[in-house]
């Protein structure tokens, strides 16, 4: 596939601001306008389909940092293919960019060499050399944000935080939506659902593993689970294909009142392995009434 505008999935490559500031970090981005009823994929596991990749060629001196990927969604296809997808719309992949101080002032071309899989019933592979021209402001220099800095905004939406220990498992507004804890060789990931109508309900729980740890086994029936206004999702059960590698990806809390998503990343292993999980095991369930008030 060339440069014909009616292609499903159309990429460009974008600045989030006006221009990039020598000596510092900036973020540009691969970023897709995608047709309504297709998909590109995400980098984890997939039963069909590859992830978008793209060579970017830059000034000497000038890094690049790892792709920071959204959240996906599930997609699931006639015959139980699961995918984990970005659809309808736009799809962006953000890419942080350093900088050096001594970098020439003035105008700058970035260029990279994107490959991707657009599918619908059908697939159809895309390849293009996608083009950035920008410019670079001295040091400290204050620079505004560029047409494209919403759809940054948007992918941050759905970017992970790492998920950590929660101190207070019982406190009344949760600063953490879901619980880990290992049975046996399953990990069984909860949602934590505030007393008395306190803060808001989650509805859905989803688990997107990346491609570092190990298969979870019938993933299409175990990695997603519903619930209602008057009812909890059930906790997922996730059971490694792999015992030598841990389970890691990434949790999904959705809520009743449609507000913005609870997203950790994980990487997790059971307590009696070499690497300590990061599970709520040893604590108590914060889903029940706290003895100590």
């Amino acid at each position: 596939m060339g440069d014909d505008e009616h292609e499903p999935a159309r990429p460009m490559l974008v600045s989030e601001s006006a221009g990039l500031v020598a000596g510092a970090t900036n973020n540009i981005a691969l970023t897709f306008d995608i047709d309504e009823g297709w998909h590109v994929y995400w980098p984890g596991q997939n039963d069909t389909g590859f992830a978008p990749s793209l060579e970017l060629t830059l000034p000497e001196g000038w890094t690049a940092s790892d792709i920071q990927w959204p959240a996906p969604h599930r997609h699931v296809s006639p015959g139980g293919i699961l995918d984990h997808v970005y659809e309808d719309g736009e799809a962006t992949f953000i890419i942080p960019i350093t900088v050096p101080s001594d970098a020439e002032v003035g105008p700058v071309t970035i260029t990279a060499d994107a490959e991707w899989l657009v599918c619908r019933e059908a697939c159809i592979p895309g390849w293009q050399t996608v083009t950035l021209e920008t410019r670079v402001v001295p040091a400290n220099a204050r620079v505004g944000a560029s047409e494209f800095s919403p759809r940054f905004e948007e992918a941050r939406t759905r970017h992970a935080e790492p998920y950590t220990i929660n101190p207070h498992p019982r406190r009344l507004q949760p600063t953490r939506w879901a619980t880990l804890k290992w049975q046996g060789g399953d990990l069984q990931v909860s949602a934590v659902v505030p007393p008395n109508d306190a803060g808001r309900k989650p509805v859905s729980l989803a688990f997107y593993p990346d491609a570092g740890g190990s298969l979870v086994q019938n993933l299409l029936k175990t990695g997603e689970s519903t619930g209602d206004a008057s009812r909890a999702p059930a906790p997922l059960f996730l059971k490694r294909a792999d015992p030598t590698k841990p389970i890691s990806g990434i949790i999904e809390v959705r809520f009743l009142d449609k507000s913005r998503p609870a997203l950790y990343r994980i990487e997790s292993r059971p307590l009696n392995e070499s690497n300590t999980a990061q599970s709520d095991s040893q604590r108590p369930d914060p889903n029940q009434p706290d003895p100590d008030g």
